[in-house]
């Protein structure tokens, strides 16, 4: 299975989909021997393997097929973190929690009605609760990670909000994903990530623009 993924990453297109596809047969076929009752990590493991594969497949496919595997990684995900629990395993938990937060956000974003909403918010409470085992001090990079790609995913809630008007909703999500691109700002300023942390500064800059669109610019030097 895992040679097959590798395949169709490679590959890409209709010739990667059908790797991939392949992929997640052989992972189901393994999950059929590695039972959740006789090997319940093992079982894990190869669920979070499925979870890889769709993803992947999400990566390549359009429409409503890239929602299709898209939901699916997502049950896998799910699925794995009922053996890999915080308590358990924490960082394979917080692994599954990140990545869930980065589907959920994806899934959101195709979807412009209230479950697109409610995937946005998921997402939002995904990488929150990464961040319990992706601490500040311990996992400085991971939870600047965490951060700054919730702040995404407020600022796409913030996006939904149709017109300039600044309704109540939309600048509570604005506000809060600058909280949140300030916190990634930190981490990545700690740790030296120069690159990152002009990201993080960009998104604080629009943002705070689109609270405050009349906001005088200041002069450049010279002028």
């Amino acid at each position: 299975g895992l040679v097959l993924q590798k395949l169709g990453i490679l590959e890409g297109g209709e010739v990667g989909t059908a790797y991939l596809l392949r992929a997640v047969n052989a992972h189901k076929s393994a999950s059929q021997v590695r039972t959740r009752g006789a090997a319940p990590f093992l079982w894990a493991l190869t669920q979070r393997d499925i979870a890889y594969a769709y993803h992947d497949l999400s990566a390549i496919a359009e429409g409503d097929a890239e929602k299709d595997y898209l939901e699916k990684a997502i049950d896998a995900y799910q699925s794995a973190a009922e053996i890999y629990s915080r308590g358990a395993a924490p960082s394979d938990w917080a692994g599954i929690k990140y990545y869930l937060g980065m589907l959920l956000r994806r899934l959101g974003d195709l979807d412009s009605d209230k479950a697109g909403q409610a995937n946005l918010l998921k997402a939002v409470d995904s990488y929150e609760e990464a961040t319990l085992v992706y601490t500040r001090n311990d996992a400085p990079i991971d939870w600047a990670a965490c951060k700054f790609n919730s702040g995404i995913a407020l600022e796409s809630l913030g996006d939904r909000d149709e017109g300039e008007a600044q309704t109540q909703a939309k600048t509570g999500y604005y506000q809060r994903a600058i909280e949140a691109y300030e916190a990634a700002l930190e981490g990545y300023d700690a740790a030296g990530d120069q690159d990152r942390s002009g990201y993080a500064r960009g998104r604080i800059a629009k943002l705070k623009q689109r609270l405050n669109p009349d906001r005088d610019v200041p002069p450049s030097a010279g002028d």
